[in-house]
């Protein structure tokens, strides 16, 4: 101790008494990581004006959700960052997920009766975690453009899972074009719901959104426990409804005695399809709508679009118009991939590989969408930017070498295995990257709530009490 003393006061400078000889701590995020390429592309400036506006409720949320979900947040200890409620809820549905490619790798219904209640169950935490981690961050006053991009980024890659577990319950299977269209029309919905975020400012929320398509999703696999006949009823159709098909869709049997029926299970097919189709339809006729007819965007759009070579921060009818183009290059491809690899009978694992690499890239494509809200950066370049996409060319190319006979069949499934793999790696390394980006311009934390927000709800909660 007295060689320290003296070893400081040989010191040529004068020690202050606030002098401090611990390291200074690094900024938030990963310690000691030099700066992001994507940092220098950021402007602090919209990422600091970034402010939550409450969407729309729909149909279940004023029923009884957001009421389940208010008392629900009241139980959260004030240290719980709001980050940690969304990543408990996405590991829920990943692990339902997990097991459901491990009993049911081809998604035809084949799955044994408890992973129905696990998917029910994992179903409803999830919804339950990502109701109630908003309001965990407006209840401490910690929301930011991390909060957003984090939470609707693991939305959208459940996004996937859910239409998974749709094929399941509903016996369709991942082998069948209905599958495939299962998983893009759910991420066709999500991707226009969430442009809107972009154009109007606010999610646009319909009064039948995707809460209430969860709880049926829910529903389903609780009915195929308890009462799995029930997805074999059949319904009548109305007469008038057999006439206008007869006449106009579809070559029906002229026999007038002869009823026609549906089974509930094929019904709920016709659902799942055609609902976040017309979802997606809607909602980007009304972002066109509202560019057409509100003078204000038209004036606004003039101004985006002088200064988009400068700051392009994908508003206005051009913005939109380049967003829906590459959706459309990823769903075209993502459609082409699959039925590639159906018939060329490529295999369950090769079809398991492109559901990965399916999700991942579009949670990938999600996240930079939100990016380009939130940050005002450039979307993409190409289309190729994208790890999936990459994922999908490398499948491509992996299965056109297997009919070649270039490579045999387990060659190209530990290749479309290591696509996916690869596509998940660099999906978390730009997830990583510009949320630690984000940490560093706003001076907040991924997984922690500052001890003074913490004091200040507990004072606010004290006070209302």
């Amino acid at each position: 101790f007295l060689s320290i003393n003296l070893s400081l006061s040989s010191l040529p400078l004068p020690l202050s008494p606030s002098l401090s000889l611990s390291p200074p701590l690094p900024p938030p995020g990963r310690p000691f990581m030099a700066p992001s390429r994507a940092a220098a592309a950021f402007d602090p400036a919209p990422l600091r004006a970034y402010k939550y506006i409450s969407p729309p409720r729909s149909l279940l949320e004023q029923l009884y959700l957001e009421r389940f979900w208010e008392v629900v947040t009241l139980f959260y200890p004030r240290w719980l960052a709001p980050n940690i409620i969304t990543l408990v809820g996405f590991m829920f549905m990943c692990l339902a997920f997990i097991l459901l490619l491990c009993v049911s790798p081809n998604l035809d219904g084949k799955a044994p009766k408890w992973w129905l209640l696990v998917a029910a169950g994992c179903g409803f935490v999830y919804q339950t975690l990502d109701g109630t981690d908003g309001k965990q961050a407006r209840r401490l006053r910690c929301g930011s453009a991390l909060g957003e991009i984090f939470d609707h980024g693991c939305d959208a890659v459940t996004t996937t899972i859910y239409a998974s577990f749709c094929s399941e319950i509903l016996d369709v299977g991942l082998d069948s074009t209905i599958g495939a269209l299962f998983v893009l029309h759910a991420q066709a919905a999500f991707f226009f719901s969430n442009l809107t975020l972009i154009h109007f400012e606010r999610q646009d929320i319909q009064l039948l959104d995707s809460q209430e398509m969860q709880a049926l999703i829910q529903s389903g696999a609780l009915i195929n426990f308890f009462a799995p006949t029930i997805m074999a009823l059949a319904l009548p159709i109305p007469n008038t409804m057999v006439q206008l098909l007869r006449s106009c869709i579809v070559a029906l049997p002229s026999k007038r005695n002869q009823p026609f029926e549906i089974q509930i299970r094929a019904l709920l097919v016709i659902i799942g399809l055609a609902t976040p189709f017309i979802h997606g339809i809607t909602t980007s006729l009304r972002i066109l709508r509202y560019y057409r007819t509100n003078a204000y965007a038209k004036k606004a759009e003039a101004v985006i679009e002088k200064s988009e070579k400068s700051r392009p921060t994908g508003r206005g009818i051009s913005g939109f118009l380049v967003q829906t183009g590459i959706f459309s290059v990823w769903y075209v491809t993502s459609v082409g991939v699959h039925h590639l690899l159906v018939r060329t009978k490529s295999g369950n694992l090769s079809l398991i590989a492109w559901l990965i690499v399916c999700g991942l890239g579009f949670g990938d494509l999600m996240n930079r969408t939100l990016v380009q809200r939130v940050a005002h950066t450039k979307l993409l370049n190409t289309p190729l930017d994208l790890p999936g996409m990459i994922g999908m060319v490398l499948i491509i190319s992996l299965t056109l070498a297997r009919v070649r006979g270039t490579i045999s069949m387990q060659q190209m499934y530990i290749g479309c295995l290591g696509t996916a793999l690869s596509t998940a790696v660099l999906y978390l390394q730009y997830v990583v990257d510009i949320g630690d980006t984000i940490c560093r311009v706003l001076n907040v934390s991924w997984f922690c709530v500052p001890p003074e927000k913490q004091e200040e709800a507990r004072k606010r909660e004290e006070g209302k009490s």
